[in-house]
């Protein structure tokens, strides 16, 4: 369920980031930046090293 919740975050946070570079807001961009790469590195390290080859 952990992981779902950050799935879901992850994917708000694709979907912000194209909107903050258009729009060029500076903060806001770097804050869901290092969130999208604290949640892949969760990911990674909670789901995709557990799955089989």
């Amino acid at each position: 369920m952990f992981n779902v919740v950050l799935g879901i975050v992850a994917q708000c946070c694709l979907t912000l980031l194209p909107m903050y570079v258009v729009l060029w807001m500076k903060l806001p961009l770097l804050i869901t930046v290092i969130l999208l790469a604290v949640i892949v590195l969760i990911l990674k390290r909670t789901w995709w090293d557990k799955l089989e080859d």
